[in-house]
């Protein structure tokens, strides 16, 4: 569902990889066709920094596996070339945890 509003976009798009993870859309095909059209991506990483840990021990199992789906996703958008954009979900995390993204995109294999 979500693949169809993202590929068909023309000019400069922003796909947010957490939305992404969760629909299983940043495989290796989609990352290439982002890539390809100018897609940017903003991975909003903070986001389930912040919330992934606290909701898998309220028994929300998803919560557990999600970090380890949305770093496949980060790969398979940075290894296809994805120009990769900063942004966070501040509204879900306190505003000073934001700088934490660039820590979090270092630790996927982005360059400092």
């Amino acid at each position: 569902m979500l693949e169809s509003l993202v590929l068909p976009a023309g000019g400069v798009s922003i796909c947010w990889l957490l939305v992404m993870t969760l629909l299983s859309l940043a495989r290796p095909e989609l990352a290439r066709e982002m890539a390809r059209k100018g897609i940017f991506l903003s991975p909003t990483l903070t986001v389930t920094a912040y919330v992934a840990e606290p909701r898998a021990k309220e028994g929300r199992q998803i919560w557990a596996e999600i970090p380890k789906s949305q770093a496949r996703s980060f790969e398979n958008c940075r290894k296809a070339g994805v120009k990769i954009a900063f942004g966070t979900d501040a509204a879900v995390a306190p505003h000073d945890v934001s700088a934490r993204e660039f820590g979090l995109m270092v630790g996927l294999g982005m360059s400092p």
